[in-house]
């Protein structure tokens, strides 16, 4: 995803008028990069069946947050923008059991001007917690694997 771990980073400052700016330029540009690998992701587990290099689910995130909080408030504070925006853009995903896949029902809905049967719902949302569960799994396994293998989460550069 791109995430690294700098120990010389360097902070700049903008002027009030400037921040907001900035930071939406570096919100799209976050947001783009972490659809563009999920895309990466999704394409490598479907053709490959192995989850890519960097990729971390539950016990990476807290190892990975562990590595950030030994580096500074900064580094930090960055890892946290950067996963709350991730989640952001997963839950808007239209995957059933998401806030995206209920989204998507209600504009199907509002299209068609039809109420879409509720077990077929309640069917397609028992499907995407089952496969947003196993991805989970998946993920912490290999997390697990990693951790026992001693392989870091990102590669070192």
């Amino acid at each position: 995803m791109g995430v690294g771990i700098a120990q010389n980073a360097i902070i700049k400052k903008y002027s009030w008028k400037e921040a907001p700016l900035v930071g939406l330029k570096e919100t799209a540009n976050n947001s783009y990069l972490i659809i563009s690998g999920l895309g990466t992701i999704v394409t490598q587990i479907a053709t490959h069946g192995s989850i890519p290099e960097g990729v971390a689910g539950p016990v990476g995130i807290a190892q990975l947050t562990g590595q950030f909080v030994r580096t500074g408030l900064f580094a930090t504070l960055s890892l946290v923008s950067l996963l709350s925006l991730n989640l952001a853009i997963l839950n808007v995903l239209p995957i059933p059991a998401l806030d995206g896949g209920r989204l998507f029902f209600i504009i199907v809905e509002f299209v068609t001007r039809r109420k879409i049967n509720a077990k077929f719902q309640a069917y397609t949302q028992a499907a995407g917690i089952a496969i947003l569960i196993g991805l989970i799994i998946l993920v912490t396994f290999h997390d697990i694997f990693r951790i026992i293998m001693h392989q870091p989460i990102l590669p070192t550069q």
